[in-house]
């Protein structure tokens, strides 16, 4: 079932709407094959426990690490591929004129949306490859009733 997670990150509201289960696929093994080399290095940088947003990694370089033999193009592709169900403060940021707004001179934030944005859809996956556990500290109310139901 196709679930939506919100979190407060760096004051922003980010919303997340799950993909539906083939387009989620094909995502995922696009992500693999232009970054799994560099995920092995992630996977023994972290505890088990806790969310890549709650831990003491710099998530700019991280990401910047992974994404460092990707050309330009290629990274706002997928950058905007991985954003396209994300809404920050209610706006779609996959969007190109409001992912330059909502994203300028907020590097940082966009790394941090893009990880929570990987980590609602594909949390088990994450955790499978030994990532870590997906976070729920910042899901709101609203988002744990509607897992309840």
């Amino acid at each position: 079932m196709i679930k939506t997670q919100d979190k407060l990150i760096d004051g922003q509201k980010v919303e997340v709407t799950q993909l539906p289960a083939r387009r989620g696929l094909k995502l995922k093994l696009k992500i693999t094959r232009l970054v799994g080399p560099a995920l092995g290095k992630l996977i023994g940088a972290k505890g088990q426990t806790e969310s890549f947003l709650d831990s003491d990694i710099d998530i700019s370089e991280m990401l910047e690490k992974l994404f460092e033999n990707v050309d330009e193009e290629t990274l706002m592709n997928l950058i905007q591929e991985i954003l396209v169900t994300t809404r920050v403060d209610g706006q779609e940021v996959a969007k190109d004129e409001v992912f330059d707004m909502v994203f300028a001179d907020g590097y940082a934030l966009m790394y941090k949306v893009v990880w929570y944005t990987l980590e609602v859809n594909f949390k088990s996956f994450l955790e499978l490859m030994g990532i870590g556990k997906a976070n729920s500290k910042g899901q709101t109310q609203t988002q744990k009733k509607r897992n309840k139901g």
